[in-house]
């Protein structure tokens, strides 16, 4: 018993069996089903891979969003602490400049 060759011929699939010479109808519609089989299971993959891919491309966006969000808050936050240092800074010369005129009052006051 010779088993049936497959072979690649101008771009198609070939079964022959070379004992009888003939294509065995049966072999070939076992093939075919093998076939659509593979590609039906492929085509499945694909439509799951495709799913998985939308389904990043919406976390993807959600997190560009929500770290727009956070940056724009961040930034917020971030002036707001600046102006806030600004305005302890001012308050720390104002009272520098308060204590030397109570230092250099009182050092007269004494003096005299």
């Amino acid at each position: 018993f010779t088993r049936p060759s497959v072979a690649a011929e101008n771009g198609s699939l070939i079964l022959f069996d070379p004992a009888s010479g003939r294509v065995p109808l049966q072999q070939l519609l076992g093939l075919i089903s093998s076939l659509n089989t593979t590609v039906l299971a492929q085509q499945t993959t694909i439509t799951a891979q495709q799913s998985a891919i939308s389904a990043l491309q919406g976390t993807v966006t959600a997190l560009q969003g929500s770290l727009s969000s956070s940056n724009a808050a961040n930034a917020a936050l971030i002036s707001s602490l600046n102006a806030s240092i600004i305005d302890l800074q001012l308050q720390i010369e104002q009272l520098k400049t308060t204590t030397t005129t109570t230092t250099t009052t009182t050092t007269s006051t004494t003096t005299t």
